[in-house]
């Protein structure tokens, strides 16, 4: 009985660390415009964190840098699906899809 106990702790130990440096993204459209957040599992703003936004093929839409409350506001650029990632300066990122036809109902 000690011994799982002793090794459920220690997993629980080691485990801890890499899940309280993962991010969070969310993004939707509305307006014309694409609304990002990136949080860490506390709820931390990921601040001026960066943002890359790619399209389907891989090709850079556009690059910018999240606000002091992990925020990121942007035109939509094209409509097709986004990939939209954002990441910190510890090298910690999470990438969200936005899909085509999301960005075409938000665009008015």
């Amino acid at each position: 009985m000690k011994r799982s106990l002793f090794l459920t702790m220690l997993f629980l130990l080691l485990v801890a660390p890499a899940f309280a440096h993962s991010i969070k993204v969310s993004a939707y459209a509305r307006g014309g415009s694409v609304f990002v957040a990136g949080h860490y599992p506390d709820d931390r703003p990921v601040a001026n964190g960066r943002v890359l936004v790619e399209d389907s093929t891989g090709e850079e839409l556009l690059e910018g840098r999240t606000d002091e409350n992990g925020r990121f506001r942007f035109p939509i650029p094209k409509i097709d699906t986004l990939r939209i990632t954002v990441g910190d300066m510890l090298g910690h990122r999470a990438t969200v899809r936005l899909r085509q036809s999301v960005l075409e109902a938000g665009k008015d």
